[in-house]
This record gives structure tokens, C-alpha cells and sequence, in this order.
């Protein structure tokens, strides 16, 4: 991926640490909301910083954050970080590692949002809306899966 193209999409959000309340703060300005991202078979994908946050699985997400949560968390190969998002405000959202209040937070299977799975790439958990029946391959409520985003694109490019 081209790195003028990668810089761009970095610019889109500001991500901070709140040592406080140890999550990160995800932002953006209404202008530096929607980016068109070209694929590689040259189709076009608009980027709206608000699906980063969205449970919706048909949309393309940017997700380069998660850079800035590995480097924090010093991630290395092998290792799963389980994280939890929550949005109480426009051009907002905030992450955090496992649930609950500081220093009491606990990171489990059972409760996250996103995760950086073992190899590197970003992983969303999606829920089932439509049947509360487990299958061979679908959980009772829930599945995951590796979002379209530029940041697994960007992963892909960078672990060839």
C-alpha cells in the first residue's frame, strides 16, 4: 500500500491514551469523516470513520487505531489483545482492554468488541440478529470474523 495513501488515512482520526481512565480516545473531525479508499481490483469504497465503531459487517472500516493500541501494548506475534469499544458521543469512541472499571478490568472470550488476533489483523466480533439457533459454524448470538478494513489491507501488504 502506498505510503502517501496510508498517510492519508491515518490523518483522518486522532487516537490518545487517557492514562486515567486507561482507554483510548478515538476522534475526528466531521470534514476528515468520509475518505475514498480504491481497492485492488480498482472498485471504490467510501471510509466514514463512524463504521469503525458500527457492528455492520458490509461496510469497509479504516481501523489504523489498532496501530497505536499494538504499539502501546507492545503486541508481538502470538499474542491476542481483547478490547472493548463504547461511543457516547458525535466523532467519538473510546477503547479499552477488557471490561469493567480501571484496574478491574477483565479480558475475556466472552466479552470484547475487537481484538488483534494472534497473527497482527484486527478481528470484530458481529452478532446474529437474525436467529437465537447455533449452527456448526455460527455461536449462539455471536461470530467473528476479520472486518474489510484498510488496516487488515495494510497488514496483508506488510507481512508479504
Amino acid at each position: 500500500m502506498n505510503t502517501t495513501i496510508l498517510d492519508m488515512f491515518k490523518k483522518q482520526f486522532n487516537c490518545e491514551y487517557d492514562e486515567e481512565g486507561e482507554y483510548f480516545m478515538i476522534t475526528w473531525e466531521d470534514k476528515n469523516s468520509e475518505l475514498i479508499y480504491k481497492e485492488n481490483d480498482e472498485t471504490e469504497a467510501k471510509i466514514d470513520m463512524d463504521n469503525d465503531y458500527s457492528r455492520d459487517y458490509g461496510d469497509k472500516n479504516n481501523m489504523l487505531w489498532i496501530e497505536d493500541i499494538k504499539k502501546h501494548y507492545n503486541w508481538k506475534t502470538g499474542d491476542c489483545i481483547y478490547l472493548n469499544m463504547k461511543q457516547n458521543c458525535d466523532n467519538t469512541f473510546y477503547v479499552m482492554r477488557g471490561w469493567g472499571e480501571p484496574y478491574e478490568r477483565k479480558e475475556t472470550l466472552n466479552s470484547y468488541d475487537v481484538a488483534i488476533d494472534e497473527d497482527g489483523f484486527v478481528i470484530k466480533r458481529f452478532y446474529q440478529h437474525y436467529s437465537n439457533n447455533e449452527t456448526k459454524n455460527i455461536k449462539k448470538y455471536d461470530f467473528v470474523a476479520r472486518p474489510n478494513c484498510v488496516y487488515n489491507d495494510y497488514w496483508v501488504n506488510k507481512k508479504d
